[in-house]
């Protein structure tokens, strides 16, 4: 058997058939298996992706023409050479809260600075769990975010804070205490998780 890399198709002294290499690219924000197929003309091969923390699909394209996933994964038709590639985008909201580990800047009670010697590190699971390192005591908590409001709603720890800013470098959270005081919490960029 004659292999050509690429796109090109094979030839199968055995029988005759033609069988053809479906390769994928990707980019930093994903993962697929296989990367390669091989195939005989007209069969149809199925791919499985694998999105990472805080990317979200952007589109997948077999020759210029764009696939619909099913679930996590996508399936090529009648198969012939052809290059498949899977593209991705950081989620504006989910990239910076997966991807850092956030540390206490600063906490505001009704926009009146207060000075607390509270130190305090975050760090979100994709699997919504997330710990944080307060004053030295390391506790879990369950997170989720609800899009569907705006600002979007952050529930940590059993309490909805109100996401106001978010970037790679800030998270400004705020809430309404027990005391009907608004709480700004300021969180800078501790670092990148590896």
């Amino acid at each position: 058997m004659l292999l050509l890399t690429g796109c090109d198709f094979l030839f199968s002294n055995g029988g005759g058939e033609e069988v053809y290499v479906v390769d994928v690219s990707i980019d930093s924000g994903v993962n697929v298996v296989p990367l390669r197929a091989v195939a005989q003309r007209g069969e149809k091969v199925t791919f499985t992706y694998i999105l990472k923390d805080g990317y979200v699909l952007s589109n997948i394209l077999a020759n210029g023409v764009i696939l619909t996933p099913s679930s996590n994964s996508f399936s090529v038709a009648s198969v012939t050479d052809q290059v498949v590639s899977v593209s991705t985008e950081k989620d504006s909201l989910l990239w910076p809260i997966l991807n850092v580990i956030w540390d206490l800047d600063s906490v505001y009670i009704d926009l009146n600075r207060w000075d607390s010697t509270n130190e305090e590190i975050l760090n979100f699971s994709s699997d919504g769990t997330s710990t944080a390192l307060k004053n030295g005591n390391l506790y879990n908590r369950n997170w989720s975010l609800d899009r569907s409001k705006s600002p979007a709603i952050l529930t940590y720890g059993g309490r909805q804070c109100k996401l106001e800013k978010i970037s790679n470098e800030k998270l400004n959270i705020s809430y309404i205490n027990e005391l009907n005081q608004k709480v700004t919490q300021i969180y800078g960029n501790h670092g990148y998780k590896k």
